[in-house]
């Protein structure tokens, strides 16, 4: 069973019987009660909190977050809707996580298969390293990796911080590793055009997406994104 970071909070709120908790980074954790607030002794590093975020954001909400804005967005633990709030500050985040209540009994959603990208005409391989990247791209790409899980937070940081080593494209080191395979990454980078398309901007030359150009793939309507 795949278990969120997120989860150890959510699940100390029904212990505890508490309504929220808040999370800064590098700060003490707050439960908060409806008598009033409790400070935890223990504390949350900046580095932790961006990854368990990184973990359960909506795809569509990411690009807010990138560009710095707050979000909002629901996580569904054990049969109960939490409220996330993510405030984004010049050196560290505030994450409030507040009980909704309990889930509505509706038919999950299936998630949308992403349009084909378009087909350049000479694809490069994952192992041709491009001169130049852009780490918000490259992100976007490995958020996609965790949120399909495909890898781990600690797998992608672990790439991102070889690929400000050696700069490269985010899906040759994917490749390379062995963590995810060519046929996975043309689907990641078709999600990652898709995402792009829908949020009106398109990938620049420089991109992971526009290195890695996948050939025009037809998904069925309903089938999952990412197979295994």
């Amino acid at each position: 069973m795949y278990v969120t970071r997120i989860d150890l909070y959510v699940g100390n709120l029904a212990r505890l019987g508490a309504t929220g908790v808040v999370l800064e980074g590098d700060a003490a954790i707050v439960f908060q009660f409806p008598t009033g607030d409790r400070r935890a002794n223990q504390t949350i590093s900046q580095r932790d909190l961006t990854a368990l975020i990184e973990e359960v954001i909506p795809v569509e909400e990411h690009g807010a977050l990138l560009m710095g804005g707050p979000v909002a967005f629901d996580y569904l633990h054990a049969a109960v809707v939490h409220r996330v709030t993510v405030t984004p500050g010049r050196e560290r985040w505030t994450v409030t996580i507040s009980i909704s209540g309990p889930a509505k009994a509706a038919p999950a959603k299936a998630a949308p298969a992403p349009a084909a990208a378009p087909a350049s005409s000479r694809p490069l391989q994952p192992n041709e390293a491009p001169g130049t990247h852009d780490p918000a791209m490259s992100h976007l790409l490995g958020r996609l990796a965790v949120h399909y899980k495909l890898i781990t937070m600690d797998q992608l940081e672990e790439v991102l911080r070889d690929q400000g080593r050696r700069p490269r494209a985010l899906g040759a080191i994917l490749v390379e590793r062995g963590l995810v395979s060519p046929q996975n990454l043309e689907k990641l980078l078709a999600a990652q055009a898709q995402y792009l398309a829908d949020q009106g901007r398109r990938p620049r030359a420089a991109t992971p997406a526009a290195t890695y150009t996948p050939a025009s793939t037809r998904m069925a309507a309903g089938a999952s994104v990412i197979g295994s």
